[in-house]
């Protein structure tokens, strides 16, 4: 589900980020307008570099503003951020997540 996908790439944002999308704004109201309309920022500098190169794209798949263009949960499971050699903590659990969502 589109939905979910883009919920795993929103906690990984936030995650990396230690804060949600456009928590500049003023209220939590206006940050949903921001993300409704102008979708996912892109990641703060500081996170970019706690996540690398993968995690940043990872990030940018999964909160594509059109669905479609949004891998499945099942794609999203072979992303090299998941895949990838060192599963740290964080990635482990961000998979299971995945996981999750895929068989909901």
């Amino acid at each position: 589900m589109g939905v979910d996908v883009w919920a795993a790439g929103i906690t990984v944002f936030e995650m990396a980020a230690r804060a949600y999308p456009y928590s500049d704004a003023d209220d939590e109201v206006e940050a949903l307008q921001a993300i409704a309309t102008q979708g996912c920022p892109p990641l703060p500098d500081e996170a970019s570099v706690r996540l690398g190169e993968l995690g940043v794209a990872f990030v940018k798949r999964a909160t594509a503003m059109d669905p479609k263009e949004r891998p499945t949960a099942a794609e999203l499971l072979l992303d090299a951020f998941l895949t990838g050699a060192d599963l740290g903590q964080g990635r482990r659990e961000v998979l299971a997540m995945i996981q999750a969502a895929g068989d909901a």
